[in-house]
């Protein structure tokens, strides 16, 4: 017997044999909507903190400013107040990545709840409207509406989207580490301390991005039904959505 190994698997793996009873299945919708929410509200909170660090660095290694006041406390521009930068950018990316994996988990779990429980609020794709209005989610719901002719541009500019998200930590990152070279107080050890933790925040960041959440259960919310079967594995009997 094979076991399930995504969340829309997993999700379906509830109905066979003997149903979920509609009233846990009813508690886990709304459990997981609100999971979601706060989720999402926490990615957003991770982003703006990490755009704002970058922001932070660039204007005190600018000369733009020579303070700036944190927590009650004056941080002055010197080498050894800003490589704190490095690791904070890569803790909050690792956060925020992280995040956005569970998100997804999240969204794939809720819309295939959905298709079980009722079919047609699935491929209508309206389970997007449990999801936190976030810019992402605004956007793969807005890409879900147009006609198929302009999908493709839907789609690229989504993509050009997540990858600036994804990757603009990363160039932030590396701006910073280039000019910490430059303070003569930070000495090689402690500039290579630094850039091995942000490279180990990094690396364990993209374990959970480049982690393969594309479900089949969730990616065929388009297609027309043509038979009442399960998604899982060609081993496993029919299972009804209803």
């Amino acid at each position: 017997m094979t076991m399930p190994r995504t969340v829309g698997d997993k999700v379906d793996a509830l109905f066979i044999d003997t149903a979920i009873p509609k009233d846990i299945a009813l508690h886990l919708l709304n459990v997981w909507i609100d999971n979601l929410e706060t989720t999402e509200s926490q990615i957003n909170k991770s982003l703006i903190t990490t755009v704002g660090i970058i922001i932070a660095f660039l204007t005190l290694d600018t000369g733009i400013l020579t303070k700036i006041e944190f927590l009650g406390t004056d941080l002055q521009r010197t080498g050894l107040v800003l490589c704190i930068v490095p690791v904070a950018i890569t803790f909050f990316y690792y956060r925020y990545v992280s995040l956005m994996t569970f998100a997804g988990s999240l969204c794939i779990a809720i819309a295939v709840l959905y298709k079980k429980l009722h079919d047609p609020i699935y491929r209508s794709g309206l389970d997007m409207l449990t999801h936190y209005p976030s810019i992402r989610n605004l956007e793969s719901f807005d890409a879900a509406q147009p006609l198929s002719r302009i999908r493709f541009f839907y789609r690229i500019t989504t993509e050009v989207v997540q990858d600036v998200l994804f990757f603009g930590p990363i160039i932030g990152l590396a701006y910073c580490l280039y000019r910490l070279r430059h303070y003569p107080d930070i000495g090689p050890i402690l500039w290579w301390i630094i850039t091995i933790f942000s490279v180990l925040f990094i690396i364990r960041a993209w374990t959970f991005g480049f982690r393969d959440l594309h479900d089949t259960n969730y990616r065929d919310r388009r297609r027309k039904p043509s038979s009442d079967k399960s998604s899982l594995p060609s081993d496993k009997e029919p299972v009804s959505s209803d």
